[in-house]
């Protein structure tokens, strides 16, 4: 009889700019082993001095600014986390979520993460 193997859950980083996006994310990611919510000005540093997250989840109503310190702030973890990104732009349809850096060590726990938070899951 074969034996199954699991699939850790992924402990997963949602920085939000809007407490209620952030909150809705993270709501989606209850079956992972750790959700954190962080507010996006304290998330660059508290990554840096707490990384281990699998992957990192950003909500789409961060600055400019806020974007590239939390991006930097993923790339000198190692190991890197994978990045994911939510899009609410006014010509899209829906809000969707797009990969903006996936290390290939970190490849199944954001496909993990990419279908919990898929309109259509």
């Amino acid at each position: 009889m074969p034996v199954a193997t699991v699939a850790a859950e992924p402990a997963v980083l949602v920085v939000h700019a809007n407490f209620a996006v952030g909150s809705a994310m993270a709501q989606r990611l209850m079956d992972s082993t750790l959700v954190a919510l962080v507010p996006a000005q304290s998330a660059a540093a508290g990554l840096l001095c707490h990384g281990g997250f699998d992957v990192v989840v950003l909500c789409p109503y961060l600055t400019a600014d806020e974007r590239a310190d939390l991006l930097d702030a993923c790339a000198m973890q190692d190991p890197r986390p994978a990045v994911l990104e939510l899009r609410d732009e006014p010509e899209a349809a829906d809000p969707y979520v797009r990969a903006v850096a996936v290390p290939a060590s970190r490849r199944e726990a954001a496909q993990q993460v990419l279908a919990a938070l898929s309109p259509h899951s």
